[in-house]
């Protein structure tokens, strides 16, 4: 059977030489299209849940956190196992779902349903963080933004640097190649209010009673709507998010006695959530973006678009500007080093097998039998683009 299928292709010039070019040309339309990652698309089998609760020590974390969450998701389709840790602050559980479950989409969505679902006390400000981990949405790269006038930041050189990381990780996120934005350094702005003890004492003011009348006060939620034709709706708000107005409030009064204002026993502040770390950059303390790139783009494509809004984002937003911007930790580096590596040894590779072909055939035969090296190449990268796969240490050792 070989020696007809030979003797055909022998015997037609024409349809050969079309089919090797046409290989050739699909081999480098698909080594150029075909995603460069480091390691192979890989989803894992567990979805990790990250909550806050600032201030709250280990057993409340587990009473109020951790505990909700586990019996919430405890009996759902496709959960194998929960392993759970509760710490000063947070909450971590690891759910592993059941090995070749046959939609594992759908049990990360009832997982993270049921997740949202959870009570969880008012201290806790942000949605609890639930996480599928895939090899192919990693981060590929750090952004460090410095004020380069500061070792240490006040709260205005803070409140500067933290406007441009906001704007910075807005423009990140409208790239098709960028999943998510992770952000450290980086604190939340909050009111403070400090009570004076001796103050409290001297008006015999309790201190549940200021925090009573902060909560009463601070009110915002639908209250209806007014019978009329086009029946507006009505809402009560009654936000204190000012200094000024937190100040204004009422502790203490009656028709008799004197009225006592929340400033006079209270100092109130716009400040920032207290930090834990201090992360620093060429000795200044910085806000560092991490880029996590999505799944149907390869580290260098993305790497490529982000690169692209940072040094636009540097020309327009931070020139002349005490506002620094260091790239860090380019997982691209490691990619490209290894397909320069591949690159060279395969062409050296490719001259001393030509070499020794000259040494035994004649010029001729032996271009022809050296280039079944390229051509099984290109055939190669074809059927993988073709069957999805990307360009990654697996792939290329496989290739070799």
């Amino acid at each position: 059977m070989w020696e007809k299928i030979i003797a055909y292709f022998a015997k037609r010039h024409l349809v050969t030489n079309f089919i090797v070019m046409a290989v050739f040309l699909g081999g480098m339309m698909a080594w150029h299209t075909t995603n460069k990652e480091e390691l192979p698309d890989i989803t894992f089998d567990f979805v990790r849940i990250s909550v806050s609760y600032p201030g709250a020590p280990a057993e409340d974390v587990e009473y109020f956190v951790t505990k909700p969450i586990e019996e919430e998701i405890r009996g759902l389709d496709g959960v194998y196992r929960i392993i759970s840790t509760s710490s000063v602050g947070s909450s971590n559980i690891s759910v592993e779902i059941e090995k070749n479950y046959p939609n594992l989409e759908e049990a990360v969505t009832e997982i993270r349903h049921s997740v949202l679902d959870v009570d969880l006390p008012e201290e806790v400000r942000d949605d609890p963080n639930i996480r599928l981990f895939k090899t192919s949405k990693k981060a590929i790269i750090d952004i460090a933004l410095i004020h380069k006038n500061a070792h240490l930041l006040d709260f205005e050189m803070r409140r500067e640097l933290q406007k441009y990381a906001f704007a910075l990780e807005n423009q990140l996120l409208n790239l098709t190649e960028v999943n998510s934005v992770n952000k450290k350094g980086y604190l939340q702005e909050e009111i403070q209010i400090k009570a004076d003890p001796q103050k409290l004492l001297k008006y015999n003011i309790p201190f549940n009673s200021i925090k009573k009348e902060i909560k009463d006060n601070h009110v915002r939620q639908p209250a209806g709507s007014i019978e009329t034709p086009k029946e507006p709706k009505v809402t009560l708000l009654s936000e204190l998010d000012t200094v000024e107005e937190l100040e204004e409030i009422i502790v203490q009064g009656g028709f008799e006695g004197q009225v006592i204002r929340l400033k006079e026993v209270a100092d109130i502040q716009q400040a920032y959530e207290k930090n834990t770390s201090v992360f620093k950059v060429n000795g200044h303390e910085a806000i560092i973006i991490s880029v996590v790139k999505n799944s149907s783009a390869g580290i260098i494509e993305a790497l490529a678009a982000v690169n692209k809004v940072v040094e636009a984002f540097e020309k327009n937003n931070l020139e002349g500007t005490p506002i620094d911007l260091v790239l860090l930790d380019d997982e691209s580096i490691d990619i490209r080093n290894r397909l320069n590596l591949i690159t060279i040894n395969g062409a050296i590779g490719f001259l001393l097998i030509l070499g020794m072909l000259f040494l035994f055939l004649n010029v001729r035969s032996g271009i022809w039998v050296a280039m079944g090296i390229p051509f099984t190449l290109c055939f190669t990268m074809i059927v993988a683009k073709l069957m999805g796969h990307t360009i990654n240490g697996v792939t290329l050792a496989g290739v070799i």
